[in-house]
């Protein structure tokens, strides 16, 4: 078996991954996980735990706090034996070298100072790098306790500032200075008053050649020491600002050692060359048409002029066209440092080729905001500082049509100089004049709301020195040579500090609860964020709980302030779609489930599958469709509302959702059919008649395919259900809910079945279809009793038994006598168990049902075993696992070989025990009966801890905890108390564990 990997980073939000699966973590759990984290390794006691989880608030009681360590262990799944149970508290157990981001970093800020003491600038960068690879912003940035940001986030923080000066120090060391100043530009705006910071700054912009900034970065940290600290700066920062000021002569590499260059002593040029230059004609010159200057023409005399010759003016230049940067940026950590890693290398000449990148979404999700924050942060690193194009392309405008990229390239040609007469008339020509203008110079280009790759392409320039961003609510991937960077939502910690930038930190602060549903109401989308909080900055006397009451019933219309509106936004990439695409843009919001595959939408819109998934794969290039795994699509919480508000109503969706039920009906019978035929379930064979679909149903080659199919449509196949049963669709939503009935049963929570079998009973009368009503019956009882509730189980079963005898449904009766005789099995009642499996197993002989015979004697077994006639029960379990294996039934076979294993057990003979429920374990887990699995797994625990095998029983008693919790079950409770004995006495050999089993 596969070791379970685990991740936990704090370096910013707090981050957890299990087997590369990101794990998303209630508030109050992130901050116990955080505590712990804080900590690595040692027990943090049960009062401090409590201290530090409710800080804010008055403490908790342990019983309380033990709810919260469960609930992560259940959230960490595999994971769940990193966090320990000790004595006094708890104990969270990672690796040094993989497991915690803080540990790792520590690593290597201690290589990094090591290679530094011995001049190994090469380790010193590659250390140095990595350790700040580890920091994805503010530690602990979505963990709300005072006390962990006190205690433990300056220590980080004070490491990455050391780590960061040893990076840049090897930067500069290697020839790297425009490394060293973007990383150290960075630092400085975060740590304004850090004067080690700024000198080597200071020194690092003086080696790239950039003086002038050196030298305003000293006074601006002169002013900031007096303002804020009334002190003047120290030796260390003088004395850098006197290095730059007495450097002479221009930029120099020297010839061998290291790759610093020597400090220049002159600012270079602000501009292009030809721009800064003094185009006025002089003496004995005249400027013709293209602006050249020619000699004078030596004539006679002529007549008086009346007014003197007018030259033309040289054209103006607008070479910094970048828009404001916007106040409140916040999050993208990950999608900003790939638009700022790959320009980070240098200047023109490094790159082979210009660099484009697309940044692509959906309207609303922030692409201008991050493409203009990207573009301003990459100009105050020092690059393209001379030379920023920005065009508006209006791909997606309610007022203009999408620029012309031939006006646009005229646009761009004068101002960057050339005069409007000289521009020439052709697309080509114009996009050829373009790309030689910009030969051999730096520049950033931000072509901003792109229509299409058609519009884009003239616009691309050609020299490797250039960057090009491009933002479009549509994909660009026809685009040439371009990289996509899609956009999506943002993540819940990065939504709340755009809200509490926006709307103010001690709003947002004094309401955590409120300010959580604000940004689940906006659908974590910048732009309905920003909105949101736009209204409330507008009216003081709102809180943000006033903000709730007001986004909660009017939804997504809510979304606008002043001018603007997420409705428009959302309208206008949906107008601009074909007409079939927008019909089925609308049935999304008809179909119950939130994610769709084409077979789905087929049925529902009245096409062809392939027809179907084309027009689902064009709502995704248009960012109104999301796609986060292949086949299956789902919209966006707004963009689902606004579908809603579209879609028609009415007959024609009502129609529509009638087809959709029929089709899962038949689907979800075909996977029943399977999932029956591999294991050992006896159920009434009766199934309501269906009308045909209007596309074949889904058919399925194997066990393992019919299960992940069902896991992956479990939620569409209830929400079908409830929707159906609103709709008062009558007969299907019963024949679904007895197909999926099996399914829920093997996979859980009982409560998911009940409520499906509690929608179909709704819907089923008695009187008109006495066989269907007495199958639900049946499930339901079989239900309670998988959740505890045996009298319900009795009154169920008793129930459909009068009406399968009523209806002489031989086959129904036997399969209620099984439940009934389980439900007393488990009240303790083995000789009324016996007498209803005894019953059952003549009307299977009558029938010739040699299934269920088999399960009767797996059944009579366990009674017997209650009855502690141990040799008939090792006979009668024999006898069944001999008829399943006849059957090929591996089911079958996994109930006999537990049976086997808990008599085994019970005579104290725990080597075979374990032996029989190993077999098990492995035919329950190809079945796919978690809840049996748990159940062995139990048994094992309990076997390999009478045999003192504690390690072995721990892992089996975490195996069975890991699954009863996520599927719901009472049992967990009881796996937990296990554990606690296992570890607080793991030399105690436990009670001989009852004969009854209590599913």
């Amino acid at each position: 078996m596969t070791e379970t990997s685990v991740f936990f980073g704090v370096l910013g939000p707090v981050e957890v991954r299990v087997d590369s699966a990101t794990v998303a973590l209630p508030a109050r759990v992130r901050v116990l996980l955080a505590a712990l984290l804080c900590r690595p390794n040692r027990t943090v006691s049960v009062d401090e735990l409590t201290d530090i989880v409710w800080s804010n608030e008055p403490p908790a009681a342990p019983a309380t706090l033990r709810s919260h360590v469960l609930r992560l262990r259940r959230l960490l799944g595999d994971g769940s034996d990193r966090v320990v149970t000790t004595g006094p508290g708890y104990r969270i157990e990672v690796g040094a070298r993989t497991e915690l981001d803080t540990l790792v970093f520590g690593e290597h800020c201690e290589s990094a100072r090591d290679a530094a003491r011995s001049s190994d600038w090469p380790a010193v960068w590659t250390a140095a790098s990595a350790a700040l690879g580890l920091w994805r912003g503010a530690p602990l940035a979505d963990v709300n306790c005072d006390r962990l940001h006190r205690d433990e986030t300056p220590g980080w923080t004070q490491s990455r500032v050391e780590v960061t000066e040893l990076a840049a120090r090897a930067g500069l060391e290697l020839g790297r200075a425009a490394e060293s100043v973007l990383l150290l530009t960075r630092l400085a705006a975060e740590e304004p008053h850090q004067e080690g910071v700024h000198a080597l700054l200071i020194e690092a912009l003086a080696v790239a050649g950039r003086r002038a900034e050196a030298l305003a970065v000293y006074r601006r940290l002169r002013t900031a020491l007096a303002r804020d600290l009334g002190i003047e700066p120290g030796a260390r920062i003088a004395a850098a600002h006197q290095r730059v000021l007495r450097s002479g002569g221009n930029s120099s590499t020297p010839q061998g050692g290291s790759g610093r260059t020597a400090l220049p002593d002159r600012e270079p040029p602000t501009g292009p060359v030809a721009t800064g230059a003094d185009l006025r004609p002089g003496p004995g010159t005249v400027v013709d048409g293209s602006g050249a200057t020619l000699p004078e023409a030596r004539s006679a005399p002529a007549e008086p002029v009346a007014a003197p010759l007018r030259l033309p003016a040289a054209p103006a230049t607008v070479l910094r066209q970048l828009p404001a940067d916007l106040p409140f940026f916040s999050g993208r950590t990950e999608e900003l440092r790939a638009l700022l890693a790959a320009p980070a290398a240098g200047p023109a000449g490094v790159a082979a080729t210009v660099l484009v990148t697309a940044i692509e979404g959906m309207a609303g999700v922030g692409k201008t905001q991050l493409a203009v924050h990207a573009a301003h942060e990459l100009v105050r690193a020092g690059r393209f500082g001379t030379l920023q194009l920005y065009v508006n392309l209006c791909g997606f405008d309610p007022d203009r049509p999408p620029a012309d990229p031939s006006d646009v390239l005229a646009g761009l040609l004068h101002a960057l100089g050339v005069d409007r007469s000289l521009i020439p008339d052709g697309l080509d020509a114009r996009a050829a004049l373009f790309r030689d203008r910009l030969h051999g110079r730096e520049a950033l280009l931000l072509l901003d709301d792109a229509a299409d790759a058609h519009q884009v392409g003239p616009l691309i320039p050609a020299d490797p020195g250039c960057l090009v961003l491009i933002t479009s609510r549509r994909s660009l991937a026809g685009l040439d040579g371009a990289r996509s960077l899609p956009l999506a939502t943002l993540a819940p910690a990065e939504a709340l500090q755009l809200l509490a930038s926006a709307a103010g930190t001690e709003r947002v602060a004094d309401s955590p609860g409120a300010a959580a549903q604000v940004i689940h109401a906006c659908g974590y989308l910048p732009l309905a964020l920003m909105l949101a909080a736009a209204r409330l900055r507008a009216r003081p006397a709102w809180r943000l709980a006033d903000l709730v009451e007001y986004l909660r019933p009017a939804g997504i219309g809510a979304l606008t302030t002043g001018g603007r509106s997420l409705r428009a936004g959302f309208d206008l990439s949906y107008r601009r779609l074909p007409e079939e695409a927008r019909r089925v843009f609308r049935l999304l919001a008809v179909h119950p489930g939130r994610e769709y595959t084409a077979p789905a939408i087929a049925v529902l819109a009245g096409v062809d599958p392939a027809a179907a998934r084309e027009t689902l794969e064009l709502l995704v290039d248009e960012n109104l469709l999301i796609q986060d795994t292949p086949a299956r699509y789902r919209l966006h919480d707004l963009l689902h509302a606004f579908a809603a508000e579209l879609a028609e109503g009415g007959a024609p969706d009502r129609l529509a959702l009638h087809r959709l039920t029929v089709w899962y009906c038949h689907s979800a019978r075909a996977a029943d059919e399977l999932l029956r035929a591999h294991s050992s379930a006896v159920r009434p064979r009766y199934a309501p008649p269906l009308p045909p679909p209007v596309l074949p149903a889904l058919r399925f080659p194997d066990h393992d395919r019919t299960l992940a199919w069902l896991d992956a449509e479990r939620a569409n196949l209830t929400a079908v259900l409830s929707r159906a049963a609103e709709q008062g669709l009558g007969p299907p939503v019963a024949a679904l809910a007895v197909s999926v009935s099996w399914y829920l049963h093997l996979r859980g929570p009982a409560s998911s079945l009940l409520s499906v079998l509690r929608t179909a009973q709704a819907t089923v009368s008695p009187e008109a279809d006495p066989a269907l009503a007495a199958r639900v019956l049946t499930e339901l009882g079989d239900c309670h009793t998988l959740a505890r509730r045996y009298q319900d189980a009795v009154r169920h079963h008793e129930r459909a038994l009068e009406l399968h005898r009523a209806n002489h449904d031989r086959d129904g009766e036997a399969a209620t006598l099984l439940g009934l005789g389980s439900a007393h099995d488990r009240l303790n009642r083995p000789q009324e168990a016996v007498r209803c499996w005894r019953q059952a197993r003549a009307v299977f002989a009558e029938l010739g049902n040699r299934l269920g015979a088999a399960t009767c004697l797996v059944n009579l077994a366990r009674s017997y075993r209650a009855l502690e006639r141990f040799d008939e029960a090792v006979a009668h379990d024999r006898d069944a696992l001999a008829a399943f294996r006849g059957l090929d039934d591996e089911h079958g076979q996994a109930q006999a070989l537990a049976g086997l294993g808990e008599l085994h057990q019970l005579l104290d003979r725990d080597t075979e025990a374990v032996g029989y429920r190993r077999q098990a374990l492995l035919l329950y887990r190809r079945a796919g009966d978690r809840y049996a699995e748990a159940e062995v797994l139990d048994g094992l625990g309990t076997s390999y801890s009478r045999l003192g095998r504690p390690e072995q029983a721990v892992r089996a008693w975490r195996g069975a905890h890991s699954i009863l919790t996520d599927i719901a079950h009472p049992r967990a409770a009881e796996i937990e108390r296990h554990l606690a004995g296992a570890v607080g006495h793991p030399g105690k050999r436990p009670e001989r564990r009852s004969y009854a089993r209590s599913r």
